[in-house]
């Protein structure tokens, strides 16, 4: 923020993730309107086109974008560099501080990591933000060795983690999450779709 901005002087609440998507959005308004003493700031590390709703800035949001160039990567592997990059842009804003906590929402992503490694140098809580759930875990071979060691390396070093159902919970308690550290939390609609709808149009879909 510039300068001459009043919530520059506020700690900023980063949640740092791939793409920005409609039921995070209408949550982090509610996140922004409830807690004015936080300056809440959603780094995008993916690129929008290569994310299904392909959102990059939202009315009563504050999202920057991280990865600007022209097209999405074409492969995971080569775009290694270019995650590190990004790392490098996300760090260089939460160095300029203050940062009161930091949301993960995705571990497979270099600049996730390096944005995790910063926060436990810097003692900047976090809290990974998650909707994967125990019926989606089924890698197999070496992906499930490879994820069961990145897992629980995330595991291990955020101070919570929040979870859309049991489901959630199940998940991260397989990956040696102690269930006090777990917290349920919603994502919601746009309550204006559906608060002023007639009572009529609510019985024809019942009927």
């Amino acid at each position: 923020p510039a300068p001459d901005n009043p919530s520059a002087t506020k700690p900023m609440l980063a949640v740092v993730g791939g793409g920005v998507v409609p039921y995070r959005i209408h949550f982090h308004r509610r996140l922004t309107s409830e807690t004015p003493e936080y300056r809440l700031v959603h780094f995008n590390t993916h690129h929008p086109k290569g994310e299904p709703w392909g959102i990059t800035q939202a009315p009563g949001l504050n999202i920057v974008q991280c990865d600007r160039r022209a097209a999405p990567p074409r492969s995971i592997l080569l775009d290694l560099p270019h995650q590190w990059l990004v790392g490098s842009r996300v760090l260089r804003e939460l160095s300029r501080g203050p940062v009161a906590g930091v949301v993960l929402n995705g571990y497979n992503h270099l600049a996730h990591l390096r944005v995790l490694h910063w926060c436990r140098q810097h003692r900047v809580p976090v809290l990974r933000n998650s909707d994967s759930n125990s019926y989606g875990d089924t890698r197999t071979g070496l992906a499930r060795a490879v994820k069961n060691r990145l897992v629980r390396h995330f595991v291990d070093r955020v101070g919570a983690i929040t979870v859309c159902g049991s489901l959630g919970k199940r998940y991260f308690e397989r990956y040696g999450a102690h269930p006090d550290r777990i917290f349920y939390s919603p994502y919601e609609p746009d309550y204006r779709l559906i608060q002023d709808i007639p009572q009529s149009e609510v019985d024809a879909v019942a009927a």
